[in-house]
């Protein structure tokens, strides 16, 4: 009996140590008996280090957006060009944290395979990319090593170079960051785009946030159907007033802008949005901002800033921008901080569109800075009406007087409902003959027929007896 407690408490006592020193037992195991120890990140930074732990190297690290991941990949690789590099591996992510010091605090933690990644930026072919990638190499016989990593939510570039101390490196490791922040300036993998942050789903989880670039329609000028009075106000207030945004510059005027277009839903706004995208695409960068993406709006005026001249939209204002007191009013504010806080001289313009103008505060609709001029979009008159019905009959024969029919018969319709309408017509057109290239009474007359509505639910008026379903 005397021998068995004997051997359980030599048995304690060996647990116990094990638990004690598990680390360090477990980086001795791997580094001499584990095959392939150097897939292992630790051991492989302590070897370039010459075993020197976080505490002995002198690490700098810099944050950037994700927006300027190419500039800043494209400048790490022309930095490291001639210089002797040992290793460029990349490293496990599944880990909470995973900056230079963590590496070398974890025993776990191993090399992968290098992966490119593939990015999308408007271009015929994507830009290939090194992400969460460690670099090591020796300036001279100094061991350095350099983190490219992605981290945070939303997520965020992070660069970590370290050095021994003893090397009294810090001067050279601030020329590195110096020239990655130089690199980034003006972001030009984006310039000139239409971007907007995606949120991309993996395993039913919205895990991180993509930048998209968008191709937009071509919206050409005869295509824009708009009373006059509307169309003098978007030259004066953004056309000419880019065109002498240097010269006002100059005599130290602001060159931020901010136009709000409001009316009634398919009256064109979000076409006008287009038109005008595809006329200053060649100068501005556009950012396109949704009601739910508003959180994001800091990041997106901070890239703006870094691509200037930019343009901001953000549609359907009014779900953030209500009168005080709603629920949305944080996100109220930092629309209004946002545009308060630019500098004067910032090459912005914020172009906010709303189906419900009265619904908008105070503090963004009555004070120039931030609104400098409100543009309305009415539904089209008669002779818009017309003109909509030629625009959207796609090039088959719609006789004028055929026109005005349709005209006379819409009053109150907006040019959503023109596009729709003609869409059927063409529908009624085919079916009645599928060479027919010219529109008849009928094929027009059945199309309005279906679209309008007796209900009293969600109905325009159209005329005195007739109803448009919204």
């Amino acid at each position: 009996m005397f021998v068995l407690f004997l051997l359980f408490d030599i048995f304690f006592a060996v647990y116990l140590v094990c638990c004690i020193f598990r680390p360090v037992i477990q980086e001795w195991v791997v580094a001499r008996f584990v095959q392939g120890a150097q897939s292992y990140v630790k051991p492989a930074l302590k070897k370039h280090f010459d075993g020197a732990d976080a505490d002995a190297l002198y690490i700098v690290s810099r944050s950037f957006q994700k927006m300027v991941q190419i500039e800043l990949y494209r400048e790490i690789e022309k930095f490291l060009e001639g210089k002797k590099v040992i290793r460029a591996s990349a490293i496990e992510t599944q880990f909470r944290s995973n900056r230079l010091n963590d590496c070398l605090a974890d025993n776990h933690r191993e090399f992968m395979p290098l992966k490119y990644n593939e990015i999308d930026i408007g271009e015929e072919k994507p830009i290939r990319c090194l992400n969460n990638v460690v670099y090591l190499w020796y300036e001279g016989d100094v061991p350095m090593a350099l983190l490219l990593i992605q981290d945070g939510s939303p997520p965020m570039l992070s660069v970590d170079i370290a050095v021994p101390k003893h090397c009294q490196a810090g001067t050279e490791i601030e020329e590195i960051m110096k020239r990655l922040e130089e690199a980034i300036k003006g972001s030009e993998s984006y310039k000139h785009k239409i971007i907007s942050f995606e949120s991309s789903v993996h395993d039913f989880d919205v895990s991180e946030t993509e930048i998209k670039v968008h191709r937009l329609r071509q919206v050409l000028r005869e295509q824009l159907i708009l009373p006059e009075k509307t169309i003098d106000l978007l030259e004066r207030n953004l056309f000419n007033f880019v065109a002498k945004r240097q010269q006002l510059k100059e005599r130290g005027l602001p060159t931020k802008k901010g136009l709000l277009f409001y009316g009634p839903p398919g009256t064109g706004k979000t076409y006008t949005l287009h038109y005008i995208i595809n006329q200053l695409k060649k100068e501005y960068t556009t950012f396109l901002i949704t009601a739910e993406q508003v959180e994001n709006l800091g990041m997106y005026c901070q890239l703006a800033r870094l691509v200037e001249p930019a343009i901001i939209i953000l549609e359907d204002v009014d779900i953030i921008a209500r009168e005080r007191g709603h629920v949305f009013e944080p996100a109220l504010n930092k629309l209004l901080n946002e545009m308060d806080g630019l500098k004067e001289d910032s090459d912005l313009i914020f172009l906010l569109t709303t189906n419900r103008p009265d619904d908008l505060a105070d503090a963004i609709r009555n004070r120039p800075g931030r609104i400098d001029q409100a543009i309305e979009f009415p539904n089209p008159d008669k002779q818009g009406r017309m003109k909509l019905a030629q625009l959207y009959a796609c090039g088959v024969e719609l006789p004028e007087t055929e026109a005005e029919k349709i005209a006379d018969r819409t009053e109150g319709a907006s040019a959503a409902f023109m596009k729709e309408l003609l869409r059927r017509s063409t529908q009624f057109l085919l079916e009645r003959d599928e060479k027919a290239m010219k529109f008849e009474t009928a094929d027009w007359e059945h199309a309005l027929k279906e679209m309008l509505t007796g209900s009293t639910f969600g109905v325009l008026q159209l005329g005195e007896e007739d109803k448009f379903m919204l």
